[in-house]
């Protein structure tokens, strides 16, 4: 397991990089890629009201570097299942920075995720299915926080945890989640919860149990 905390797409480039020159992927290996969020983060945080499509951009462009990062694993003929990133602009963060700064904040963090998506997805158009499975993590995030209820959600704006991740237990939430964390969409301001991961986990057997892997 490669998975970092905070992790940006240059880590999982570096990560790929250091691994191929060493024992190497395997024709028989199953590789899981999340990485992205973050990325998106530090580029909105130069967001200065009037820079929007510029930040649009380098955000396509970091998904593009993701997406060649992702055909390289799959040149070595290991198979990827990878997930886009949730829509940025549904959390508790920027709910909050809709609050503080202005309306327009939201709107501009899923533009980016939107862009960062694409970015990358547009680096499979040449794969089937018997290379690479793809998660819609952006699609969930929208319809958990659109219908909570159909996915078993109470609360789909506000953050469960009190502690800082990956520290928050079933001990350390706010006192509305106590003995209900599973109903909140957000573990903490940016992060998804158990419940959303459950469900991406779902995508993700299916998709593995469905393509010709």
């Amino acid at each position: 397991n490669l998975a970092v905390v905070g992790s940006r797409v240059d880590d999982l480039t570096t990560q790929i990089n250091s691994y191929v020159s060493g024992s190497g992927f395997q024709s028989s290996d199953l590789v899981t890629v999340l990485v992205g969020m973050h990325d998106v983060m530090d580029l909105y945080r130069l967001y200065d009201g009037t820079n929007k499509a510029a930040l649009m951009a380098a955000a396509q462009i970091k998904g593009e570097q993701l997406g060649d990062a992702t055909l390289q694993i799959v040149g070595t003929g290991a198979r990827v299942v990878i997930s886009t990133i949730p829509d940025m602009g549904l959390t508790p963060y920027a709910l909050q920075q809709k609050a503080d700064v202005g309306d327009d904040r939201p709107d501009v963090l899923t533009a980016m995720t939107d862009a960062f998506n694409k970015g990358m997805r547009l680096k499979f158009i040449n794969l089937d299915g018997s290379q690479l499975g793809l998660l819609m993590a952006d699609d969930l995030s929208r319809g958990a926080a659109a219908q909570p209820g159909a996915y078993g959600l109470t609360n789909a704006t506000q953050a469960a945890c009190t502690a800082a991740l990956p520290n928050c237990t079933t001990d350390t939430v706010v006192d509305a989640a106590a003995n209900a964390s599973n109903g909140y969409l957000w573990a903490d301001e940016l992060h998804p919860g158990a419940t959303f991961h459950t469900q991406l986990g779902m995508q993700a057997v299916g998709r593995v149990s469905s393509l010709p892997f």
